[in-house]
């Protein structure tokens, strides 16, 4: 059985550019939860540090890199898995000057108790608040096993992968309107044939060699203010950068091709409550499906032990199907 990806939805909240997400600070308990498993995971809590554009060419072509625009000024932070408490997002902050802060957070997510067993899995993911996004990019931790200075970036990306399409479900109104989505960094040969960057306020540089920082390239130092904000005349800004003659490596995207069906075939999936498989009438896995009304969560569970067809129907609101009722 070979389960879907995620696949980028399109919602936009239409509150999203006026108010920004009101973050839920966790219980003491649970921050100090979150911060041991962070020591245990590396002793390095800086996720990136900034690429002065004028002496790029040397340490971008030490290994291969791949790119990663952003829309926003969101900062990455640690997305925590651990059993028996709600997803944690951990983030150290900077105030106005050098003084650095945690901002420990939780977030309702549909996730695995799989994720969480054997010690816990570390995600990084960038949660902004003005854009209302949350988006999952690398795996520092995965089930108790330290991957940063062990495996490539590339190898993290296969556990991403797994997370995705096994022991995650996006829900945009569980998350509070929050969309979530996965990184889909361009390799560096995309970079550099790329001249249209409106819309894009920094380019983060990932090495795909263990144990290394990201680098972050800030757009808008290179013009003014008015024409970042407008995304005018991006092409010479984005001719700054290096011409880097380095491997073709890509990264394969993590998606799916959903097809929206309205009857399947839903079966239980392990350890995530309201959560079914759901199957065409071939046979074939369309996707999962999640139960959102009480009453039929109630009903599902005792009649879909083996097996029940369901009526379900595709909610753009958080990329996924929803199970409405049985057949």
């Amino acid at each position: 059985m070979e389960a879907q990806g995620l696949s980028e939805g399109s919602l936009r909240n239409s509150h999203r550019e006026i108010h920004a997400v009101r973050r839920k600070r966790a219980p003491a308990s649970f921050q100090q939860l979150a911060k041991k498993v962070l020591e245990s995971c590396s002793h390095e809590t800086v996720i990136r540090q900034r690429l002065d554009p004028e002496r790029a060419q040397a340490p971008l072509k030490q290994g291969t890199f791949f790119a990663l625009p952003n829309e926003g000024r969101g900062e990455p932070g640690f997305l925590i898995f651990l059993p028996g408490i709600p997803a944690i997002y951990y983030q150290i902050r900077r105030r106005r000057g050098t003084m650095l802060y945690t901002d420990v957070s939780t977030l309702r997510m549909r996730v695995s108790q799989t994720v969480s067993e054997g010690g816990g899995t570390v995600l990084i993911a960038t949660l902004d608040d003005v854009l209302h996004t949350l988006r999952l990019e690398d795996v520092w931790m995965w089930r108790g096993e330290s991957l940063t200075a062990s495996k490539t970036f590339t190898q993290r990306r296969e556990k991403l992968k797994e997370f995705v399409e096994y022991h995650w479900v996006p829900d945009a109104r569980l998350l509070g309107g929050i969309y979530a989505s996965v990184a889909q960094p361009m390799s560096m040969e995309e970079f550099s044939a790329k001249k249209e960057w409106a819309g894009t306020q920094s380019i983060e540089f990932i090495p795909d060699t263990p144990g290394r920082r990201r680098m972050i390239w800030y757009l808008e130092k290179f013009q003014k203010a008015a024409e970042a904000h407008a995304g005018l005349k991006q092409d010479r800004v984005a001719s700054a950068p290096v011409e880097l003659k380095q491997d073709r490596a890509a990264l394969a995207p993590v998606t799916s091709i959903v097809q929206k069906a309205q009857k399947a075939l839903a079966v239980p999936v392990d350890k995530m409550p309201d959560i079914y498989d759901l199957y065409d009438a071939d046979n074939t896995c369309i996707g999962r499906g999640s139960v959102q009304q009480f009453n039929l969560s109630l009903t599902l569970r005792s009649a879909a032990e083996k097996g029940a067809w369901v009526q379900i129907q595709w909610q753009p609101e958080f990329n996924g199907y929803e199970i409405t009722s049985i057949v």
